[in-house]
């Protein structure tokens, strides 16, 4: 079309298109499935068989009757596709239910083939395209009548089947690890009264579906989506007695709204995650409410007691909520990448500088060797610090000469390898459970060790600010842990640093007498699930956990983002192009920020004498609820992005609850045997948990 005279903006621009520089043009925008019928159009081509784009007149610069003519091949192309859809249904399906809009006596397809016909023959070629396009608008959307046909059988089948976990994972959980005096997992205690006949009805219910699933000829996946809800759903009413006492036990607490007050509040932080998902900027909002709401929330009391570490809370929360404020595509910035490192390396040096208040001999050694074991821990941060320090150096060194040469030095090449392999291997050399000889170390020098240890690799692929986020992610990472282990104990006497005495405690005895000496007794405890009792303020551990681990992700990009990263994050390390190297050392980067809350999480449970997996199991039981969120925002229409970013954000919840188990492993394996000072009653009776 002409353009619009000058200082006019035509029709159809908005923010996005204002920098293209043709605003006197107008703009008109067709959906990607539009291009094939409009190519094969101008190319006179066969309209492709699958087709279900509309084609664009607009862009046809042609005569009244080839517009027309194409228009009805088009109609005639999509028609076809619908009565086949519709000819499937009617002999599957056995309530059939028609497209009403085409199956009105005088509006059937073939009553409108008819008047567009006519109107071609007596060259009212207007018209005819008007009629080819109601036809074609009607047939998509019968189109998608019937492929969403079965969309609210199966969609009611999915929801009960996640619905079902959750309350059978629910159940569990209160069974094992929240109700006084509770039996233990695998008893029959909580168990209906009448079993036989909840069995059969389940095994009615499936039956039913199996049947139905059969006579409309469904795929084998069906009866897996069927099978699911009716056994989780099962098991749960042979628990009604469980039930029944949840709920006796909620009549009688005193403050009954406190707890539905946590369950709302977690259920609404659930979905304010899910909303994070399209727009970052919500962990941003959620750092300063963390920053400013939760110093507040404690006791007066505790605030006067900790005013330093609220206060730093407050300003590394806030320090954290710029990096999701920033672009996921943000340019190289060797600025940024040397200040990440260079942060990283004071902290390992002021850890090195306090590490004897945090290194602890092996248990009755010798002076001397006590001495030289205290000596070593302290070289191994040490060294580690200095591989940052060699990554810090290597990054922009490696990008300078890469730029300057055109290709990458091989002694540089090598020492990025040396310092990314040996850095990575120090933790699970040293104190993880890969090695049978680790003795116990402290909780603060094995997350010290293990924060250095990935901060060197990670400051080799950072292009930009991402080492920043690492360094405070970290930090907010272990206030963190500060002030849940201060709130758990804030009656007790605890020092964070140096416990009065150590000892291996994964089965000590509460109540055991003591020496005279004043050192725990040790046995092997016959309880199946050691440790407290799961309570009402563990939601907030559990949400905030859940938290940080989607921080870890979005604090630097998002699901786009793994489509779109910049090779230069590998170039340091590989030259040449290899999708296989270049995915896996993407992945490694993606994944060190994981590490660490899994490590951390790991600590800060037995920190809180948690029964091993408990807080985890909760975890998964309730982040289904932002998968059946995802669920139903799976799109079908509108462009491929559209439609494989919600797929993609439906899978990635979904893959959680694996990711969220695979994490529990590592920190169990990664931690190792560590030793944490708890409180007791004084500094005598100080017990460690392991």
């Amino acid at each position: 079309p002409d353009p619009v005279p000058a200082g006019q903006i035509a029709s159809g621009h908005d923010g996005f298109s204002a920098g293209w520089g043709l605003d006197r043009y107008t703009r008109k925008d067709v959906n990607q499935a539009d291009i094939a019928p409009l190519m094969a159009s101008l190319i006179g081509l066969n309209f492709p068989l699958n087709s279900v784009g509309t084609l664009p007149l607009s862009y046809l610069n042609a005569t009244d009757e080839f517009r027309a003519r194409a228009s009805l091949t088009n109609a005639l192309q999509v028609l076809e596709q619908y009565r086949v859809k519709h000819d499937q249904k009617q002999h599957t399906e056995m309530f059939f239910k028609p497209y009403a809009a085409l199956h009105e006596p005088t509006n059937t397809p073939d009553h409108m083939l008819a008047r567009i016909q006519g109107s071609i023959d007596a060259r009212q070629y207007t018209q005819a395209e008007q009629e080819c396009q109601r036809l074609i608008a009607l047939c998509l959307e019968g189109l998608r009548y019937f492929q969403r046909y079965d969309w609210l059988l199966l969609r009611s089948i999915v929801s009960m089947g996640y619905l079902g976990w959750i309350a059978y994972s629910l159940l569990f959980i209160f069974r094992a690890y929240v109700l006084p005096g509770s039996a233990a997992p695998g008893s029959a205690v909580y168990r209906s009264s009448s079993p036989r006949a909840i069995a059969l009805l389940g095994g009615l219910v499936f039956l039913a579906l199996a049947a139905m699933f059969y006579r409309q000829g469904s795929p084998p996946m069906y009866y897996a989506y069927a099978a699911f809800p009716v056994y989780f759903w099962t098991e749960t009413l042979l628990q009604m007695s469980l039930v029944r006492q949840i709920a006796a036990t909620y009549k009688q607490m005193p403050a009954r709204w406190r707890p539905a007050a946590f369950i709302a509040g977690y259920v609404l932080l659930l979905e304010a995650l899910v909303y994070a998902y399209f727009d970052r900027r919500v962990y941003s909002v959620a750092f300063v409410l963390l920053a400013a709401v939760w110093p507040l929330s404690v006791s007066a009391h505790f605030r006067r007691r900790h005013k330093g570490l609220l206060g730093m809370w407050a300003v590394v929360c806030l320090v954290t909520s710029v990096f999701t404020l920033l672009p996921v595509d943000a340019d190289d910035r060797l600025g940024l990448v040397i200040a990440s490192g260079v942060l990283i390396t004071l902290s390992g040096l002021t850890a090195w500088h306090y590490s004897s208040s945090f290194t602890l001999p092996p248990p009755g050694a010798a002076p001397k060797r006590a001495r030289q074991a205290i000596a070593l821990d302290r070289t191994l941060i040490l060294v580690e610090t200095l591989l940052v320090a060699a990554a810090t150096v290597l990054a922009p060194l490696t990008s300078r000469e890469t730029a300057r040469r055109g290709y990458l030095p091989r002694t540089l090449q090598m020492a990025c390898w040396s310092v990314l392999i040996v850095s990575s291997l120090l933790p699970l050399l040293h104190g993880s459970r890969l090695n049978p000889a680790a003795r116990d170390q402290h909780f603060l020098y094995r997350l010290v060790t293990l924060y250095l240890a990935f901060g060197a690799p990670f400051v080799l692929l950072t292009v930009s600010y991402e080492g920043l986020f690492y360094f405070a992610y970290s930090v907010v990472l272990l206030l963190w842990l500060a002030i849940e282990r201060a709130l758990y104990h804030e009656r007790a006497e605890t020092q964070l640093l140096t416990p009065p005495m150590q000892t291996r405690l994964s089965r000590l005895e509460p109540h055991a007498p003591s020496s005279a000496h004043n050192t725990p007794q040790l046995h092997k405890s016959q309880s199946a699930l050691p440790g407290r009792r799961l309570e009402i303020g563990d939601l907030r551990t559990g949400i905030m956990f859940l938290f940080f681990v989607n921080v870890a992700f979005f604090g630097t990009g998002n699901v786009a983002s793994l489509a779109s990263f910049s090779i230069n994050s590998v170039y340091r390390l590989i030259t040449q192009f290899d999708p296989f190297a270049m995915g896996a050392l993407l992945l490694f980067k993606i994944f060190i920020p994981f590490f660490i809350v899994s490590a951390l999480f790991g600590v800060l449970s037995r920190s809180l004498e948690l029964p091993p997996f408990s807080l985890f199991l909760f975890v998964l039981s309730t982040t289904d609820v932002m998968t059946v969120n995802f669920f139903f925002l799976v799109r079908d229409d509108g462009s491929w992005l559209d439609i494989g970013m919600s797929i993609s954000h439906f899978c990635i919840s979904g893959l959680f609850v694996l990711f969220t188990i695979v994490l529990f492993v590592f920190s169990h394996v990664l931690v190792g045997s560590v030793l944490i000072p708890s409180a007791g009653s004084g500094s005598g009776s100080t017990k460690k948990q392991r």
